[in-house]
């Protein structure tokens, strides 16, 4: 057996044990349908500067850091659904690293194809090349984790003015989550540079960089971005809080991102007696205050049963599936999650995030289907379900016990999501409208 055929088996293994059957399932169909996509996909070719087929020139080129899957969460899913609408009105052009190499993957209704873009090259000559095969005179950026802080600076440097969408705190800090290693907790957007580095110190792989000089190559490309896309208000706010008077008067605008939903899962059934842990098992999400919530919960509810949904870290997912009343579902497919709340009969979900998240797609996904929403008092989603007047709020000091104290308020009462709150919550098509309606203000159609 090859060692890559090994390593393979060795990752089936853990996943069936940390996750379960269904969890692997899903994964290996989402598998698949990447490299059906991908075999199905044309050659392109330069001729003369251009592509070899009669595309209509994409308004932008799109930039992930990553290669297209929905396997990579939620920014790489919404951005998947929301390009699958766009295509539909516009040619949708899309670059990305994979194998030590830049690709371009082109969809438009006369076809699509895909082309590599070069090895050699630095990120921003390869993504200019992109541009220029295509006919695209913009970037837009979709997430700049994992890519160099540099590459805005230097694509405009080049010619080539730069969109950013910004979905979490990476301009900030090299751990964009902001949870300090020493505590596991939230480090409230900390400035204090030698706690900084000696949370960063324990990073993987560790990095010479200081974080005075990344917090300075983060508030270069926070300025050199033509204009910038935030999914929330409240991501807007902080980031103008973190690096004041920079955007002033620029053209920066709040998009609230969607992912794909079931049309026919309108209405929750009744007898819902389950509880949905939404977000996975990661520690940013909450994931060691699943169990002691869980623990208080069936003091109250013997019965009483928690799902845990998305894939976590290993020692997480490995305690909760130990735990009494809980079932650890695990990695689901793209756009599954309603129709699970429906068939587990959920009657509540908590995100547990105790970093402040920047929009939260689950909320919305727990909505469309009528189940409502209990989680803490900071970030995005605190101010989506306070503005609607649904779920619950927690104090993000009241841990476990205010968690538990909520769901079990929750399961008595019968919360229902109403109507109009269900109606509010954007969809992949008027999200892909507004992104085409904001090209065209900064003057790119």
């Amino acid at each position: 057996m090859s060692e890559e055929a090994a390593g393979s088996l060795a990752l089936v293994f853990r996943l069936l044990r940390d996750e379960g059957p269904r969890a692997v399932r899903d994964r290996v169909i989402d598998r698949w349908q990447e490299t059906r996509r991908l075999r199905r996909l044309e050659t392109l070719i330069e001729e003369d500067g251009r592509l070899n087929h009669e595309f209509q020139p994409p308004p932008v080129l799109n930039v992930s850091p990553t290669p297209p899957s929905p396997k990579r969460g939620g920014a790489q899913i919404q951005m998947l659904d929301r390009l699958d609408e766009e295509r539909k009105l516009r040619t949708v052009a899309l670059a990305y690293p994979k194998g030590g190499r830049w690709w371009m993957e082109v969809r438009a209704e006369s076809g699509s194809g895909i082309i590599p873009l070069g090895g050699e090259m630095k990120p921003a000559e390869s993504i200019q090349r992109g541009a220029r095969l295509a006919g695209a005179g913009i970037v837009h950026i979709e997430n700049l984790s994992g890519l160099p802080l540099a590459l805005v600076q230097d694509l405009d440097d080049l010619g080539l003015p730069t969109v950013l969408s910004v979905h979490d705190f990476t301009l900030f800090c090299r751990n964009p989550h902001l949870i300090e290693r020493a505590t596991r907790e939230f480090c409230n957007y900390s400035r204090d540079m030698d706690r900084c580095e000696a949370c960063l110190s324990e990073a993987d792989p560790p990095t010479p960089r200081s974080q005075i000089d990344y917090r300075r190559d983060g508030a270069t490309a926070f300025g050199r971005a033509v204009a910038i896309i935030y999914p929330s208000d409240f991501l807007r706010r902080q980031h103008e809080a973190l690096f004041p008077g920079i955007r002033q008067g620029r053209h920066d605008t709040v998009i609230a991102p969607a992912t794909s939903r079931p049309a026919t899962l309108t209405k929750q059934q009744d007898g819902r007696a389950n509880i949905a842990f939404v977000g996975g098992a990661h520690v940013h999400k909450g994931g060691a205050l699943i169990a002691p919530t869980m623990e208080r919960t069936l003091k109250h509810d013997p019965g009483a049963v928690g799902f845990v949904y998305g894939s976590g870290d290993g020692r997480l997912t490995r305690q909760l599936r130990r735990t009494k009343g809980v079932r650890v579902r695990g990695y689901y497919g793209q756009g599954r999650l309603p129709s699970l709340l429906f068939s587990d009969r959920i009657g509540v979900a908590v995100l547990a995030s105790i970093w402040p998240e920047a929009y939260g797609l689950v909320i919305d996904e727990c909505l469309s289907v009528g189940v409502p929403v209990v989680a803490f008092d900071h970030g995005a989603a605190a101010d989506r379900l306070r503005s609607w007047e649904t779920g619950s709020l927690v104090p993000l000091n009241g841990g476990p016990g205010g968690l538990a104290t909520s769901v079990i308020g929750a399961l008595k009462s019968i919360v229902v999501v109403p109507d109009s709150t269900r109606r509010l919550l954007p969809t992949c098509a008027s999200t892909a409208r507004e992104h085409l309606d904001f090209y065209r203000d900064l003057g790119f159609t």
